[in-house]
């Protein structure tokens, strides 16, 4: 909606203030549309997100794997604090492969360290962005690849303070974790 007041009569015609009649709906209407963004700029796909869809097992968030070349890595071998840490490198770390032709060891190094991040800080968010961009930007300079805060930002849909935020939480922990991506 445009920019319509709390206060202001309802856009539908009822007669009633917005806040009373519509506001929640598009609400949620904005929210949904967030979600398929945030999931569409993720996941590289661009199907429909449904909101009655039930959501991912444990089983089947457990057995998702990310194919390389050679090998196929499995994130089931990997601990996470929650599921939507396992989600989030489940999404992330195929779409890294693709962008940054990462190997089945890089690839395995990543996914430790989200891992082990993820039990040590047991980080929460409520967009995967913020750190599927941190996971992003850490790859890139780690590959020695130059990408920005706002680019990444952007791609991931959060704001460019939040992935400076995961950045730097995610940057510090692989520093004390001594994590380079090893080429081979």
């Amino acid at each position: 909606m445009s920019n319509i007041g709390r206060n202001e009569p309802c856009h539908c015609g009822s007669g009633k203030k917005y806040k009373k009649c519509c506001l929640e709906k598009d609400r949620e209407k904005q929210r949904n549309v967030r979600v398929a963004t945030s999931v569409e700029v993720i996941t590289g796909s661009r199907r429909a997100v449904s909101t009655s869809a039930p959501a991912p097992t444990v089983q089947s968030v457990e057995a998702t794997s990310v194919t390389a070349t050679d090998k196929t890595l499995d994130l089931s071998e990997f601990p996470f604090e929650s599921d939507s840490h396992r989600e989030l490198a489940a999404s992330v770390i195929p779409e890294l492969v693709k962008d940054y032709s990462l190997s089945y060891d890089q690839q395995s190094q990543l996914a430790k360290l989200w891992s082990d991040y993820s039990q040590s800080e047991a980080p929460r968010y409520r967009k995967p962005g913020g750190y599927a961009g941190a996971l992003e930007y850490l790859t890139a300079t780690k590959l020695g690849k130059t990408v920005s805060h706002s680019e990444l930002a952007a791609k991931h849909d959060v704001s460019a303070s939040t992935l400076s935020k995961c950045v730097h939480q995610l940057s510090e922990f692989s520093d004390q974790q001594s994590f380079a991506l090893q080429t081979v």
